[in-house]
Formats: C-alpha cells, sequence, structure tokens
C-alpha cells in the first residue's frame, strides 16, 4: 500500500518510513519543549527565590546599620546603645544620669533568676533519674527474689491446672454428647425393630387370632417391656439434650 502524503510504500497503515522518521521528530520536539519550559520555571523559581533571599538579607543588613547596639536610645529611638554608653552615636545625644542603673538591676535580676531556674530544673533531673535508679534498683532485687520465682511457679501452676480444667471439661462434654447420641440410636433401633415386629404381626394377625393366646402373650410381653424402654432412653437423651 502507497503512502498517500509522500507516495513511498506503506507498512499496512498508510505510513511510510518518512512519516514514522516525521511522528518521531515531533514527539522529540514536544518533549523538548516541555523539558525546557519544565527547565525555565525551576529557573524563574530559582531566581525569585534568590531575589526574596537578598532582599530580606539588605533589610537585615540595613537594620544593623541604623540599630548596631544592644539597647534602644532614649532620644531616638535606635537601638544603637552599647552597655554603659555615654552618647548615641547615631544621634550624638547624651544617655541621661542614671539611665543604666535600672537596666543593670533589671538584668541582674533576670540573670538571677534565670541561674535559679537552670538550677531547680537541674535538681529535678537529678531527682527524676535517682528515682528511676532506685526503682531499677528495686526491680531487679525483686526478679532476683525467692519470692518472684515463686510468683512465676504459681502462676505456671494456675494456667496449667485452667487447661487441665477446660481440657476435662472438653472431655466431659464430649462423653455426654456421645452418650446422648447411643441413646438417641438405641432408642431408634429399637423403635425401627419394634416398628419392623408390628408389621411382621400385622401381616400374621390370623395366626395371632385363631393361636394359642400363650403364644401372642410371648410376643406382646416383650414389645412392652421394650417400648418402656425405648420411651425411658428417649427420655433420658432429651433431658440430656436440654438441660445439660
Amino acid at each position: 500500500m502507497r503512502c498517500w502524503q509522500h507516495g513511498g510504500e506503506g507498512n499496512g497503515f498508510d505510513e511510510c518510513d518518512m512519516c514514522q522518521a516525521e511522528e518521531i521528530a515531533k514527539n522529540l520536539i514536544a518533549e523538548n519543549r516541555e523539558a525546557t519550559e519544565r527547565a525555565t520555571k525551576s529557573t524563574r523559581e530559582a531566581l525569585e527565590f534568590a531575589a526574596r533571599e537578598a532582599e530580606a538579607a539588605a533589610r537585615h543588613a540595613a537594620y544593623l546599620q541604623n540599630n548596631p547596639g544592644d539597647y534602644e536610645c532614649p532620644a531616638c529611638k535606635m537601638k544603637s546603645l552599647k552597655s554603659g554608653a555615654s552618647r548615641c552615636p547615631k544621634c550624638q545625644k547624651d544617655v541621661p544620669d542614671g539611665f543604666w542603673e535600672p537596666i543593670w538591676e533589671c538584668e541582674k535580676l533576670a540573670a538571677a533568676k534565670a541561674a535559679e531556674d537552670r538550677k531547680k530544673a537541674a535538681a529535678r533531673e537529678a531527682e527524676r533519674k535517682e528515682q528511676e535508679r532506685l526503682a531499677e534498683e528495686k526491680r531487679q532485687k525483686w526478679l532476683a527474689s525467692p519470692e518472684y520465682a515463686q510468683e512465676l511457679e504459681t502462676k505456671r501452676l494456675a494456667v496449667e491446672a485452667a487447661a487441665a480444667a477446660e481440657a476435662a471439661e472438653k472431655k466431659r462434654l464430649h462423653f455426654k454428647e456421645m452418650r446422648n447420641l447411643v441413646m438417641i440410636l438405641l432408642g431408634l433401633g429399637i423403635a425401627i425393630f419394634l416398628l419392623v415386629r408390628w408389621l411382621i404381626v400385622s401381616g400374621n394377625e390370623q395366626y395371632f387370632a385363631k393361636g394359642d393366646p400363650s403364644t401372642a402373650g410371648l410376643f406382646y410381653a416383650p414389645a412392652g417391656i421394650i417400648i418402656v424402654g425405648v420411651l425411658y432412653y428417649l427420655v433420658l437423651a432429651i433431658g440430656g439434650l436440654l438441660f445439660g
């Protein structure tokens, strides 16, 4: 089949080698365009981040330039004073007398409070570690004591006794179920025997009607005993199933 676009031989889908080459080239161009766009976007984001960082650094440098000290000047309100300075380096105004004493007193109190807090925190940490050490020592002593060994032995014996009791209960229930099943089967067997026997007698009722009464008694007397026995076993079986 010839290619309708280039006139060459196709591959069965109206495409020749030149068609396939053009399709591959289009895909490569599209992939290169997407990669270029991604790279451009990443570069733009990196430049924007760098510009923000440079702006923040410039603002911080300007702040440090205008506020080179540790304390605020009472005149120009800039943070330009070092501790104990007598003149502001920015506005050149003299620091008033008695300006530093309250500040130093507050710093002294704050330092003392911080030291006291650190001391209390260290004491609490030491107490916690001591309590943990004593608790671990007590636990190790208990694990090594004969009382702990006795407790483990008691628990082991209790577990074994519980397992033995459970096994005995399962065995008892199984025996009871088998006993009830045997009673039911025995009762059904006797009932089937009596039914078959009754059918046989019904088929020969003329013989029993005309025969010797003693002959009929040979059947009816055992039959009555058997019926009573069947009822007895059925009652036992049903009672065992219902009431355990």
